[in-house]
């Protein structure tokens, strides 16, 4: 007996309980899921024994302490770009700022609060000199805060101060930006959460519409619908652990949901279109499973290892940032591909009354019954009028002059790769129009390099 029977002779034996499982995991999921989009982490570690690293192990041991601590920078920006940032109403704002921070009850975590007006006041006008730009548009206040690990007082400490500036700030004269690496973080978390909202509500209703018009059932569409959920919430749940040890770079739960709501929707296409054409044959629910599972199965099971296993070779790497991808990448997968699998057979073989009856099958068969012979024949001939079929028959009459034409085609476009520009900008990865992205672009605009990377 092939391995794919013996499997679908288990599904059938334990179906039930292989749906329980799947609901047991799906409720953990909704429990502890979305607690994982919360301990995703903005830290970039280079690679080991790298110079960077080295100079963090110096730095660490001649600058004991210095490691806990973290910097915020106000940009307090003129609209119009001609007028002076030093006057009166900037002066009143910064000090009403300054103020609002050390009465707060975030005082316990702040070193320093400095401003031009601070420093200058207290005689250190050269100092003073590099928190305004060269061409006094822009000013700077700096915020200098004891790190702690959780993040939760700098979070809200942010938080508040956003709230407070937005109170304070009246004048239409200027703009205040805050930025700072936990600025840019708790940004890129809330682009994320955005991000997933977004596919919640665009993409996957789009890319169930266009299943929908495929299979032409709508009692067919809940198991896609369920797929979807359970595998995005089990690839969370797993994740959650993960991220506890090990720092997950903030925008992997985006791929994650990327990558299920793609996979779900082309998994079922293969394995629900499959079993549809079995039932249209007036085959058996079991045996209609069973085709399912051999064919589509076999072509989505090499199809996804063969991606996990890509992803997984990025667990490899010594750059954090892509190990962490790799890795929330092919464990979604794995757990896409798992619950297309079992969960979508099991209840195919559950429900067999449910999920057998579809509108256009009633109609077909009180229409017009006939033999396998007949339907099979019907089909071959409805496949050489597609368009498809018409595609591949062609490309294989001229397949010489298909791939001179790919070739030709392939060279000037794969040329580009070798002018692809590396880069570390921060501007690459922070969501666009966000505060941190304003305040970033604003300080590469208007401050020279040996005050920005002072600041930063």
């Amino acid at each position: 007996m092939a391995f794919i029977d013996r499997y679908h002779k288990f599904l059938k034996k334990y179906k039930v309980a292989v749906l329980v499982i799947w609901v047991i995991i799906f409720v953990f999921g909704i429990w502890l899921g979305p607690r994982f989009l919360n301990k995703t982490s903005s830290n970039f570690e280079a690679p080991p024994n790298s110079p960077s690293v080295i100079a963090e192990e110096v730095l660490a041991t001649e600058f004991p302490g210095y490691e806990n601590e973290t910097s915020m920078i106000m940009v307090i920006r003129m609209v119009n770009d001609s007028e002076s940032v030093l006057n009166n109403e900037t002066e009143s704002f910064c000090s009403q700022v300054i103020d609002s921070i050390l009465n707060s009850s975030f005082n316990h975590i702040v070193l320093s609060v400095l401003s031009y007006y601070v420093l200058a006041d207290a005689g250190f006008s050269q100092v003073a000199d590099g928190f305004i730009s060269s061409e006094e548009r822009s000013m700077l206040l700096t915020i200098d805060l004891i790190y702690d690990e959780e993040n939760s007082s700098i979070s809200a400490f942010v938080v508040y101060l956003r709230e407070e500036v937005h109170k304070i700030n009246t004048s239409e004269d200027f703009n205040v930006y805050l930025t700072g690496y936990l600025v840019m973080y708790l940004d890129m978390q809330e682009a994320t959460e955005e991000d997933l909202l977004r596919m919640d509500l665009i993409v996957i209703p789009i890319a169930l519409l266009v299943l929908a018009i495929v299979l032409r059932s709508l009692k067919l569409m809940i198991l896609p619908i369920a797929s979807m959920g359970i595998s995005i919430l089990a690839s969370f749940l797993i994740m959650y652990p993960v991220a506890l040890i090990w720092d997950i770079f903030s925008f992997v739960p985006s791929i994650m949901m990327s990558l299920v709501i793609a996979l779900s929707i082309d998994y079922s296409l293969f394995l629900l279109s499959r079993y549809r054409e079995e039932i249209m044959k007036n085959k058996s629910v079991s045996e209609s499973v069973l085709q399912m599972s051999k064919h589509a199965g076999h072509t989505i099971t090499v199809s996804g290892l063969t991606l996990a296993i890509t992803f997984l070779g990025l667990v490899f790497f010594p750059l954090q940032l892509l190990s962490t991808i790799g890795l929330g990448a092919a464990i979604t997968i794995v757990i896409t591909l798992g619950v297309n699998l079992s969960f979508t057979p099991a209840a195919l073989l559950t429900f067999e009354g449910f999920f057998s009856k579809f509108t256009l099958y009633k109609k077909l068969t009180k229409k017009q019954p006939e033999t396998e012979d007949q339907l099979k024949k019907k089909e071959i001939a409805a496949q050489m009028k597609s368009i498809w079929y018409k595609i591949g028959k062609l490309s294989t009459k001229y397949a010489p002059f298909v791939i001179i034409i790919v070739v030709i085609v392939a060279i000037p476009v794969s040329i580009q790769v070798f002018k692809f520009d590396r880069s570390m900008d921060f501007l690459q990865i922070l969501p666009r129009g966000s505060d941190s992205d304003l305040a970033y672009q604003a300080l590469r605009e208007d401050f020279s390099l040996d005050k920005f990377f002072h600041f930063m």
